[in-house]
């Protein structure tokens, strides 16, 4: 989805010049764009765009608005290869501009990421900087008397889409992530705050293909890397900073932020997805709740040795991470298939992704997915008249 944006704007926005590149129409050039998806709405019906293709999304409350209704000061984090995903997806796959982030009192901060041509050779990206900038923000709102959000994305599956088989490589890239939890984990505990370690669906822990049994699959030239993101492996959901507390299972990652509403005692209004809690002692929380979604950071369903030879997790032994998992209580959720609007019966079930899980993420709730539109078209026949 953030590509196809970046494309729609090179190709008809006006006023676009991206490092001096541009498609002038004053050079003769003409392009008749007929987008496959209606990827930016309220843009395509300045532009008198038609796509093929429009998801039947009804129109529903975000957990940013349902925050900023309850007075929750809100804060946003990530670097730019995911600053769509903590924005864009997060508000319902809608645009919102700076200005009306501050009257909404939500701190936007994104890091300039990494070049795509550089990415081999920064494995740590800039997840440090993006957990500074959380760190500094939580700081400011030290002595706030209003209640705090945060949502920090650390981008990991960025590399986890070019690792191609480098083990050492992906171990620097977990290990630099965990650092970067551990810096706000230190400081979501100083404030007396409360912290949730997620993620939005799997990929680093499965770096290489499998078959049904967890054995890496071969070809001609040894074991064949997977770079894309595992299809049925959960996520996981910690908390730490609540006392005497219960995990359901069984439950989507629509119930993330659903949970966050839950433990700053704003009920979750009907419709949304359960929260993770079972029961808790609620107290008053004095810190800021913050969501870390460890981007494609998800939890191998194999355990036998070949399959844990090709997991980065298992691999790197992430100090902060292990730790939260061995103290704390946690359970896992579905980012995939059903869980997130997509495709899933006897015959397929289609992968989860950033677009999809942020979405359903600032949704609290299953949102319908042009996707699954697209492929219930395809099995009936619909789509075959589109005269797009």
């Amino acid at each position: 989805g953030d590509r196809s944006l970046a494309i729609s704007e090179a190709l008809t926005s006006p006023d676009f010049n991206k490092h001096g590149n541009r498609f002038d129409p004053k050079t003769g050039f003409q392009v008749d764009f007929v987008p496959f998806a209606n990827h930016d709405p309220k843009a395509y019906r300045e532009r008198e765009i038609v796509p093929a293709f429009t998801p039947d999304v009804p129109e529903y409350e975000t957990v940013s608005d349902i925050l900023q209704a309850n007075g929750v000061e809100q804060g946003r984090f990530a670097e730019t290869d995911k600053g769509a995903h903590v924005t864009y997806f997060y508000d319902g796959r809608v645009k919102i501009d700076p200005e009306e982030y501050k009257r909404r009192g939500v701190h936007v901060s994104i890091v300039s990421s990494e070049g795509v041509n550089v990415k081999d050779k920064h494995p740590n990206m800039n997840y440090l900087e993006v957990a500074l900038n959380a760190v500094e923000y939580m700081e400011s709102k030290r002595n706030s008397d209003k209640r705090q959000s945060l949502f920090i994305n650390f981008a990991t599956d960025i590399q986890g889409h070019v690792f191609n088989g480098d083990k050492q490589r992906a171990i620097t890239t977990v290990l630099v992530t965990d650092e970067a939890l551990r810096v706000v984990r230190h400081k979501v505990k100083e404030l007396g705050g409360v912290l949730i370690v997620t993620a939005d669906h799997g990929n680093i822990e499965e770096m290489a293909r499998l078959d049904k049994n967890g054995i890496p699959l071969e070809d001609e030239h040894g074991v064949i890397p997977s770079t894309a993101h595992s299809v049925t492996n959960q996520v996981p959901f910690i908390i730490e900073g609540l006392e005497d507390i219960e995990l359901k299972e069984g439950l989507g990652i629509a119930s993330i932020e659903s949970t966050k509403l839950d433990i700053l005692g704003i009920p979750i209004p009907e419709g949304k997805a359960p929260s993770v809690l079972k029961s808790f002692k609620r107290k008053e929380i004095k810190g800021p709740v913050v969501t870390v979604v460890l981007d494609g950071w998800g939890i191998n369903r194999f355990k036998n040795k070949e399959a844990l030879e090709w997991d980065a997790i298992h691999l790197a032994q992430p100090k902060t991470y292990n730790d939260l998992l061995s103290s704390y209580p946690w359970t896992t959720l579905k980012p995939y298939g059903d869980a997130v609007g997509l495709p899933e019966d006897e015959t397929h079930i289609q992968m989860g992704d950033s677009d999809n899980g942020h979405t359903t993420m600032g949704a609290g709730e299953i949102v319908p997915t042009l996707f699954g539109k697209i492929m219930g078209q395809i099995k009936s026949g619909e789509f075959y008249q589109n005269a797009l």
